[in-house]
């Protein structure tokens, strides 16, 4: 298994969101940053509705990490 981990800033407009989730594609955390894609697609700019998505990718970050 590949792990790629992009040093990588919390997007603050959608397609930034998209660009990063296209990005991580089916690997390591792939799933969380899709979660924080589709919310920010869905609130917009408004990345503070998004907070709890972009935790849970960051979380499988560190854990994923911790386990290379």
């Amino acid at each position: 298994m590949l792990l790629i981990f992009f040093d990588l800033r919390r997007p603050t407009e959608p397609a930034q969101a998209q660009a990063a989730a296209q990005q991580y594609g089916e690997g390591a955390c792939g799933s969380q940053i899709k979660s924080y894609a589709k919310c920010m697609e869905v609130n917009g700019n408004n990345s503070q509705q998004c907070n709890w998505a972009w935790d849970m990718f960051q979380q499988c970050q560190q854990d994923t990490q911790g386990k290379a």
